[in-house]
């Protein structure tokens, strides 16, 4: 420890062996931290600085968590604590407390694997499988409740405000938006020395890395390339985050169908607004909103500006307040079940959900 990084290899180490330098790492770490005094804990990576002992505390089975309640994070008003803070044999028997630390949590996935220990990979089997359940019956519901844009028309006479998603309503991609990294890497390498290979792999990396450090609701598009940059440098990820940004625009067109409805709602009077879960920056997607030919519309809310979002309802919060209008008056459309559709209604507004 003192600076360096201890390694604990189970597989070339007895048990014993392990057992006894995991525990040793924890004692000196519970020795630094005595020492440090006032620590700044947000410069602490606990994937790195704990996981010895976690590895310990799930392989020995043992109680004592005690080295983690030295830890939590506030974000706003909400406290998150960043491991459990009572013994695994309290969470068994207070199920509904543990699953309220575990989702309020910052690092969920290391809560989970303390408190899960051995059957950690059980787990992760059993929420696979519910995940593929859930987004089956979200296809059906999706399926049975989406219509076409033009039904729209009832909904929006009775409002004063209406509202536009972006990706997938007003505009669509000529690709998954996965396949926009592969795009940008091909465009890198036709102008550049230096060849890459897998940086879609790489931008998905860097921004779950920036979800994962943001004490905000949402990570910017800046945010993301400073993770690439601290992992490729500075001079890549300037060129990429410009490379990138083109690629979104060569393969961006209009949805045709929401245009005319664009239009139409323009005719009428409406005040339009465009409103967006979206990492990039709000200039570059008011520029694609040019190129696809949507313009006078009255605001554009993107949750990277806001660091608010539509997923969590924040969002439309934020524009309720802004617009100081009555929920009721404000039509929302598109084409995400929970974004556009779940969470506009929770907030009162009147949310439609369209075909894609």
């Amino acid at each position: 420890y003192g600076g360096g990084v201890i390694s604990v290899q189970q597989n070339e180490k007895s048990k014993h062996e392990t057992a006894g330098l995991t525990q040793r790492t924890h004692e000196a770490a519970l020795k630094y931290l005595d020492d440090a005094g006032e620590l700044d804990t947000h410069s602490i990576n606990p994937y790195i600085f704990f996981i010895p002992y976690v590895n310990f505390a799930s392989y020995s089975q043992k109680e004592a968590f005690s080295f983690f309640s030295k830890f939590s994070f506030i974000d706003g008003s909400n406290a998150k604590n960043l491991f459990p803070t009572k013994s695994r044999t309290y969470y068994v028997f207070h199920p509904l407390e543990a699953r309220h630390a575990i989702k309020s949590s910052l690092y969920g996935e290391l809560w989970r694997k303390i408190f899960f220990g051995k059957f950690f990979l059980l787990y992760r089997i059993l929420m696979f499988a519910k995940r593929k359940t859930k987004s089956a019956l979200k296809k059906i519901i999706c399926f049975m409740t989406a219509k076409r844009i033009n039904r729209a028309l009832h909904l929006a006479g009775k409002c004063e405000i209406v509202s536009f998603d972006i990706f997938n309503t007003l505009i669509f991609r000529k690709c998954r938006p996965a396949e926009v990294f592969d795009i940008a890497e091909g465009k890198y390498n036709a102008s550049h020395d230096d060849k890459i290979h897998s940086f879609r792999q790489a931008r998905i990396e860097a921004e779950r890395k920036a979800y994962r450090k943001s004490f905000f609701r949402e990570v910017t598009f800046d945010e993301i390339y400073d993770e690439l940059a601290n992992e490729y440098g500075w001079k890549f990820a300037e060129d990429m985050k410009s490379i990138e940004i083109q690629a979104e625009f060569d393969v961006i067109y209009p949805n045709e169908d929401a245009r005319k409805f664009y239009d139409l709602m323009r005719e009428k009077g409406k005040r339009i607004v465009i409103t967006s879960d979206m990492y990039l920056p709000k200039n570059v997607i008011a520029e694609m909103l040019k190129q696809c030919g949507y313009e006078g519309y009255e605001s554009l809310y993107v949750s990277s500006a806001f660091r608010k979002r539509k997923s969590d309802g924040t969002l439309f919060k934020h524009i309720i307040r802004d617009k100081e209008i009555s929920p009721s008056e404000i039509l929302h459309i598109g084409d995400n079940m929970n974004s556009d559709y779940v969470m506009a209604r929770r907030e009162g507004i009147k949310g439609f959900l369209c075909k894609k």
